[in-house]
């Protein structure tokens, strides 16, 4: 498990953040590997602050002086497809900058095509990993990091999400400065909080972790039954915790959509599992097209 995730650090950023992604799929890969994975999310070496600074003034034609009234030279997160800078507005309001690698778009690219090429590889040499179609997996992937390089996009869910819960006052959710956001970067209201993972930091807080994970959990149930509509990358990450009664969601490069007829599947599921009706379950799968219509119910 550690030389896999070695590996994927030397591989650079397309990789890193593949292995980010998997982290995230206790299904799939075994306990060992998952908690090597997870230490992926702080593992991208930084650019030189003079790139970042040059793509500022190139996505807004104007010298950074002229943007930032200050921008701190070294990072707080450095990440696979960007980096994030604290730094304040010329009205004097504290923010966070994020700012696209140069040259990402172009090696995601080539990465892809290699891990499409080792998807085919498992494909014919491991029949056993045709179970989770490894070329759907590189395949769903690539869409999913192509749509996170636009930071228009992000900037635009992000805006979504603070909308939905703007009456909620468990959740907190950055607003963007429109005027200091492109493709390429992307600024954001500074949000002040511990991350969610650092479970020593919150309880010296006062924070009631338990009453904390109620709250996590309800947060993304109302996101996928109430709006449809929900944060694709909840790691640790991008959780910070404000209070035991508020949490703030950050990084809406990754979201996920259902429709009507997917809650219901879901909401059927869970009711199942609680109940302990498994042949509720078997039937919800089968409807959902998870399981064919033969299958053996009495094995």
């Amino acid at each position: 498990a550690e030389r896999a995730r070695m590996a994927l650090e030397e591989l650079g950023p397309t990789f890193i953040k593949f292995g980010q992604i998997i982290s995230t799929r206790p299904d799939i890969i075994p306990e060992e590997f998952i908690i090597e994975l997870l230490k992926l999310q702080d593992s991208v070496a930084p650019i030189p602050f003079k790139d970042v600074v040059s793509v500022i003034e190139a996505q807004f034609k104007r010298p950074v002086s002229e943007l930032f009234s200050k921008i701190v030279e070294t990072p707080v997160a450095a990440a696979s497809i960007a980096q994030v800078h604290l730094a304040t507005t010329l009205s004097g309001a504290e923010v966070v900058v994020k700012v696209q690698r140069p040259g990402i778009g172009a090696t995601i690219d080539t990465d892809i095509t290699i891990l499409g090429y080792l998807a085919k590889l498992a494909v014919k040499y491991i029949p056993e990993s045709r179970l989770y179609d490894p070329e759907g997996v590189v395949e769903e992937f690539s869409r999913t990091i192509k749509r996170e390089m636009d930071f228009t996009l992000e900037a635009s869910y992000t805006e979504r999400f603070r909308q939905n819960f703007e009456n909620d006052p468990r959740v907190t959710v950055p607003k963007v400065f429109w005027e200091l956001t492109g493709r390429n970067v992307l600024t954001m209201e500074r949000i002040h909080g511990i991350k969610i993972n650092r479970l020593a930091e919150l309880r010296d807080a006062g924070v009631d972790t338990v009453r904390l994970a109620h709250l996590v959990v309800d947060v993304f149930f109302k996101q996928v039954f109430e709006f449809g509509l929900f944060h694709g990358d909840l790691h640790s990450g991008n959780i910070f915790v404000v209070s035991s009664e508020r949490i703030a969601l950050v990084d809406f490069g990754i979201v996920g959509r259902i429709d009507s007829s997917m809650k219901q599947y879901l909401a059927d599921i869970l009711i199942s599992f609680v109940k302990g009706d498994f042949e509720g379950l078997t039937k919800v799968y089968q409807k959902m097209g998870m399981l064919p219509e033969t299958i053996d119910r009495t094995v």
